[in-house]
């Protein structure tokens, strides 16, 4: 499974093009910046920006923040460094749009389940990640760059953030979530009772159909709810389970098709982004190529990891099959409501759940185009599905990526 060969992926561009991810211009983007310009980089006071995760630092999308950082420091030769908080040791997860209104934190991870009242049209949006596809992995290649693209052109979703001085830097969509229990879960009958940690919508209602109920936990206190039995299971990725080492307790995990997480990201204050030089700007756009390469590599090596958690710590791998029809019949459920429950304050909501759709569309015409294929992960096809989706070309990707990125810079 490849994404595309390396030495050829003008061909990337021409495919992003053809099927409207980016406009034909794109390729003429000028570079970052060089620490040259006498009002730029080199007329600017060193700045320390204050990064905060509730998430521990062996997290994927840690991992790939610290990634742009490092070659954000570089680019401006030193003048942009960091100071790190993670684990929630600034503040916590559900405070993070406040952190940033307040100025406690310049760059924040934002999750949308922690902030459903805060930032509604947002959250409302991500809802839409039901019709992204449980295919694995192009539901979260395609995902990922459609509702960053989206983030970054809605003009009502950024007015909302704008609304708390923040501003959408790098938004991002997940693989589907599974289940990982104490017990097992493989039918209605088992299913039926059980308390499971999720993030909010869709997954409260495709939980609620199969008859468990959903609990919102942040991540950090997941290890304990499970080996104390306050939840018997968690919905989430592999990520979650590997970066939480759940399967010390939860020996039972049952693949099933319940909706990606998309939307949440990394968020900066918009007062602190204002005030940068262009060229510190183009920097840390241009960064967040790499940061998108070695999120989704990173993420994807540890759905590949995953395998091997699952024979080391001999956990049990159910089949969803009979829970999968109510799942994926509340997700159609969900999807046709949505335009009638937007929240008060979207102007336009069909033209929002409209850009989704279009942006889904065409990553997966680019990566049907590239011969990236999906599965839905079932016990029989894991390790062939997890194993092979790592074996990507990150350097083709990067190069995608960095032109999109461009092309919605412009």
């Amino acid at each position: 499974m490849r994404f595309v060969h390396r030495g050829v992926s003008a061909g990337v561009l021409g495919l992003l093009v053809a099927v409207g991810v980016v406009g034909c211009s794109a390729s003429a983007a000028a570079p970052a910046g060089t620490p040259s310009d006498s009002t730029g980089i080199a007329a600017m006071e060193p700045l320390v920006i204050k990064v905060s995760d509730p998430n521990p630092e062996t997290a994927t999308s840690v991992r790939a923040l610290q990634g742009w950082m490092a070659e954000v420091t570089r680019a401006t030769g030193g003048k942009v460094t960091f100071e790190e908080y993670y684990a929630g040791a600034l503040h916590p997860g559900s405070e993070a749009v406040s952190a940033l209104e307040s100025g406690l934190t310049d760059l924040s991870f934002v999750s949308l389940a922690a902030h459903a009242q805060t930032l509604p049209i947002a959250a409302w949006a991500a809802s839409a990640a039901a019709s992204q596809g449980a295919e694995y992995p192009t539901g979260a290649l395609a995902g990922t760059g459609a509702y960053f693209g989206v983030w970054e052109k809605s003009d009502e979703i950024r007015n909302e953030y704008a609304g708390h001085n923040a501003q959408p830097f790098v938004t991002w969509s997940s693989p589907g979530f599974d289940l990982l229990c104490a017990t097992p879960v493989n039918s209605l009958a088992t299913s039926a009772g059980k308390l499971a940690r999720t993030t909010g919508s869709p997954f409260k209602e495709e939980l609620d159909s199969v008859g468990i109920q959903p609990v919102y936990l942040e991540n950090g206190d997941l290890y304990e709810a499970m080996q104390r039995g306050v939840i018997n299971c968690v919905a989430a990725g592999a990520p979650t389970f590997i970066t939480s080492s759940l399967a010390e307790n939860a020996k039972y995990y049952t693949p099933v098709s319940m909706s990606p997480q998309g939307g949440s990201g990394y968020v900066i204050r918009k007062d602190l982004w204002d005030s940068l030089p262009a060229e510190v700007q183009d920097i840390m756009n241009d960064a967040k190529a790499t940061f998108f390469t070695d999120f989704m590599s990173n993420t994807l090596e540890r759905y590949a990891s995953w395998v091997d958690v699952i024979k080391d710590k001999n956990v049990q791998v159910m089949s969803g099959a009979e829970l999968n029809g109510p799942i994926e019949a509340t997700q159609k459920a969900v999807l046709k409501k949505l335009p009638e429950i937007a929240p008060a304050g979207a102007k336009d909501p069909k033209k929002i759940l409209a850009s989704i759709k279009k942006q889904l569309s065409a990553w997966h015409g680019l990566l049907d185009g590239v011969g990236v294929n999906g599965e839905i992960r079932t016990p029989e096809n894991l390790e062939k599905l997890f194993k092979g989706g790592a074996n990507l070309d990150w350097d083709a990707y990067h190069d995608a990526m960095l032109t999109y990125v461009r092309s919605l810079n412009k």
